[in-house]
């Protein structure tokens, strides 16, 4: 069975993701540019009706800078 997950707030907001199954909570990292500048969101299942299953945020943090490909060690 296939399921449609709609998110409000953070990233997210306003997506809709297709899933295989159902899940309480829905981490999410996204990142913005090639510098590594990330959030990770935490969603929670709010509701379901029939396959549509619909979340909110619950926490976003930043997750920190990873080094760009092009930099040398």
């Amino acid at each position: 069975m296939s399921y449609k997950a709609h998110f409000k707030g953070g990233p997210s907001h306003g997506q809709i993701t297709q899933m295989s199954k159902v899940e309480q909570i829905i981490y999410v990292t996204k990142v913005y540019d090639v510098s590594g500048f990330r959030t990770k969101s935490k969603y929670n299942l709010i509701d379901q009706k029939g396959e549509d299953l619909y979340y909110i945020l619950d926490e976003e943090r930043f997750d920190g800078v990873n080094p760009t490909p092009f930099e040398k060690h």
